[in-house]
């Protein structure tokens, strides 16, 4: 049997490895580091500094729950809040459920992190080793009420392994010899299979909006199949510059698409208010225009916000100034 006495050294042993690492390795990298993290907190002005400005993301939230209380937005819908903020993932578990599955998918997920808690078939705990597991769930489900755990592949997949292990301990009966039955080998080979159906569902989209691929009509089955399994709309907007000169209403369209399923929807807003303005449909380009600024994220919107000086402008390299752009699948046009 494990001992605190044994667990204790053997977590803070590398947490102070990690502390004495991070001194003496610095990055220039964002807010990352410990002297930044104590910094932040000494100079915060309100809590909302405090929280690295979680209390602006949660308000936000709100109001984009009340549209959808009950179904929510979809996966990752968070990203489409408006105005857009930097860091805008929710850093909390609750609300993330709420914005992406609605009062439902937070229902279910609270009832099936009950089950994987309690110990079941009547035992008054779990086999010894599933304890591992056990803490890593709940440290997971735990840090995600302040931070992002379930947005990065790394927490996520811990946290797959983790109920995997955890379900096992649960719905095991060890009283009876194990079977091998026609279900236990074709599931996981249906499982596997599925798996590599998605990745070569990934790796297709990326090869298709590559820019060296001939352009496909906007109604071609390599079409459809973006649109369907969008896990990137990155050179996008090479097809719909080839297609607004022969078909400008499907081009639109396409970039109406985008504005909802791509994480740079402000690309597209900006392509459709000069494709509007193009069309002398200037009301309706105004409108994109609005949602381009609205979609920018906030630390783009805050520099938009800026009088440049005519002088700084003059001095400055333009390597600077490329810098500073966004990507240049993102770049406004």
């Amino acid at each position: 049997q494990i001992h605190w006495r044994h667990i204790v050294p053997a977590y803070a042993l590398p947490v102070a490895t990690g502390v004495v690492l991070s001194t003496f390795f610095w990055t220039e990298a964002g807010n990352f580091g410990w002297w930044r993290s104590i910094a932040t907190v000494a100079n915060a002005d309100d809590l909302n500094e405090l929280s690295s400005r979680r209390l602006d993301i949660w308000r936000a939230c709100v109001d984009f729950i009340a549209e959808r209380p009950l179904l929510g937005w979809g996966p990752d819908g968070y990203r489409f809040l408006l105005p857009k903020m930097d860091g805008q993932q929710p850093h909390n578990l609750a609300v993330q459920a709420l914005v992406s599955c609605g009062a439902a998918g937070l229902l279910w997920g609270t009832l099936a992190a009950c089950w994987l808690l309690v110990p079941g078939r009547g035992a008054r705990r779990y086999p010894a080793g599933q304890t591992g597991a056990l803490a890593m769930l709940v440290a997971t489900l735990t840090g995600g009420l302040f931070d992002g755990t379930l947005y990065h592949v790394l927490s996520t997949a811990g946290l797959a392994l983790a109920v995997g292990l955890v379900v096992s301990a649960k719905v095991a009966d060890h009283s009876r010899p194990y079977v091998t039955t026609t279900r236990s080998i074709v599931l996981p080979h249906v499982l596997g299979t599925g798996i590599l159906a998605m990745f070569a569902l990934h790796f297709y989209v990326f090869y298709r909006l590559g820019p060296l691929r001939e352009i496909p009509r906007p109604n071609d089955i390599s079409a459809r199949i973006v649109r369907i399994f969008p896990s990137t709309t990155i050179g996008l907007d090479r097809w719909l510059d080839n297609w607004s000169i022969a078909q400008p209403e499907a081009a639109l369209d396409w970039a109406r698409w985008a504005q909802s399923h791509s994480a740079y929807a402000w690309n597209y807003h900006a392509w459709a208010a000069r494709h509007l303005a193009g069309q002398g449909r200037l009301e309706e380009a105004r409108m994109e225009a609005r949602l381009f600024l609205e979609t920018q994220p906030k630390a783009f919107r805050e520099r938009l916000a800026q009088p440049v000086a005519a002088t700084e402008v003059r001095s400055s390299p333009p390597e600077s100034h490329q810098r500073s752009a966004p990507p240049s699948h993102a770049s406004s046009r």
